[in-house]
């Protein structure tokens, strides 16, 4: 601000020793656009991210939302002084304010179209097909068959389970 007032008030006004005239009469002949109609250069800071379960993105520890399509798709945020632009691909898919770490900023737009998506009719659940399981065939034994075994798994391990003799 202060030369921006040290230009205006004298660099301005004084007559310029090469062209003899005062700059601020040569800009009003001339027609040039004075410096106050230029937009300031934005800088933003871009972050390439992937859109959670609930449709958030998550950065310097805030979260912002996007609309349901956009979850589990890499998208690229970028972090302004004024805002927060995230896009997926050239489209630019939410807009928000920045908020401070541990804040989340949502769109109505965004939440209503999950509570869309929660809410709908459930999908059907498909049959499974159980006739390939029935084709199992288990062999079936008696019960005697392993009597023959009876007792002996006591001395199959010792106090640290270290097996001691085999099973035929």
């Amino acid at each position: 601000m202060l030369q921006e007032q040290h230009w205006r008030r004298g660099a301005n006004a004084r007559t310029h020793a090469t062209t003899g005239e005062k700059p601020v009469e040569t800009l009003l002949r001339e027609k040039l656009t004075p410096i106050n109609d230029f937009v300031p250069y934005v800088l933003a800071i871009r972050h390439e991210r992937k859109v959670d379960a609930e449709g958030f993105v998550r950065v310097k520890g805030s979260r912002y939302s996007t609309p349901p399509e956009c979850v589990g798709k890499r998208v690229v945020v970028a972090v302004g002084e004024q805002s927060v632009t995230i896009r997926l691909g050239e489209a630019i898919i939410a807009e928000h304010r920045p908020v401070r770490a541990g804040e989340s900023s949502s769109q109505k737009e965004h939440i209503a179209a999950f509570w869309k998506l929660a809410t709908a009719q459930p999908r059907a659940t498909p049959k499974l097909n159980i006739t390939a399981a029935s084709a199992l065939t288990v062999e079936v034994r008696p019960l005697s068959r392993y009597e023959m075994f009876e007792g002996e798994s006591r001395d199959l391990g010792d106090e640290n389970g270290q097996v001691q003799g085999e099973i035929a």
